[in-house]
């Protein structure tokens, strides 16, 4: 990925994460139009398995309904991908800042998480939010696992470079 891209990637998820945290959840809601898009009781089979605490509240198929589960979950999973997203943004950008993959990795993630918990206060002055220190550890927990990819990523294409340079070397 070339800085360029990454710079973009990162402005446009945070530009989207303002928008999205000074919305009030009856502004986001997506539960009107899932009827539009899954028929009721589609999955409703494995739905009905999952079960889970978050924070102090059990959500599962009963406690939400249908569309309100499925919202709950595609609204955590957007979470993970969109902290994640702007790990990788922050990673591909501070790689040629900082001295090596492993330290651009935990900077790139400490710094996500440091925006996650931002975006939560955020949400907090908007009003008709909850902030929940479990979706900081969501955010968190998708931009460790983008980092953690991008650093491999950067390892494996060291090793193959140096592994095709030093080869390279060799017939000369």
């Amino acid at each position: 990925m070339t800085k360029r891209t990454a710079i973009i990637i990162t402005i446009v998820v945070l530009v989207v994460l303002f928008i999205s945290s000074s919305m009030t959840y009856s502004q986001q809601t997506i539960i009107p139009i899932l009827p539009k898009i899954i028929p009721q009781g589609s999955g409703q089979a494995l739905l009905a398995k999952w079960s889970f605490t978050y924070p102090d509240q059990v959500v599962n198929l009963q406690t939400y309904g249908y569309y309100g589960f499925i919202e709950f979950l595609l609204r955590k999973f957007a979470h993970f991908t969109i902290f994640a997203t702007l790990g990788v943004g922050l990673y591909y950008i501070l790689i040629t800042y900082l001295p090596n993959a492993l330290y651009t990795a935990i900077v790139s993630w400490w710094a996500t998480t440091g925006l996650a918990a931002f975006d939560e206060y955020h949400q907090y002055l908007t009003g008709g939010r909850t902030p929940q220190i479990q979706d900081v550890m969501l955010d968190s927990s998708g931009a460790f696992c983008a980092c953690l990819i991008c650093m491999l990523i950067t390892f494996a294409m060291n090793f193959y470079r140096r592994k095709k340079k030093h080869s390279k070397h060799e017939r000369h």
